[in-house]
């Protein structure tokens, strides 16, 4: 279910947008499987209507939200 609609998000992003890649990060993303079912569900929604950007998993994984905030507050110095 959760590929499902992570697979319509990358439609809708790769629609609007037409990134190059596009990066899960999360703890959804470290589902076994879970990037190959996201790719596969997408590919099924896009229909061949456009090429599907490359989809990775986040090399920070679970942790990309909180590093990417104290990253964010220590550039602005918060």
């Amino acid at each position: 279910m959760e590929a499902h609609y992570l697979g319509q998000m990358a439609v809708n992003l790769t629609c609007a947008y037409s990134p190059e890649i596009l990066i899960l990060g999360g703890g959804i993303s470290l589902r076994k499987g879970m990037i190959s079912m996201v790719k596969q569900c997408a590919e099924q929604e896009m229909n061949g209507y456009a090429p599907l950007p490359k989809i990775v998993r986040a090399k920070l994984g679970s942790r990309a939200g909180v590093l990417g905030a104290l990253a964010l507050a220590k550039a602005q110095k918060i």
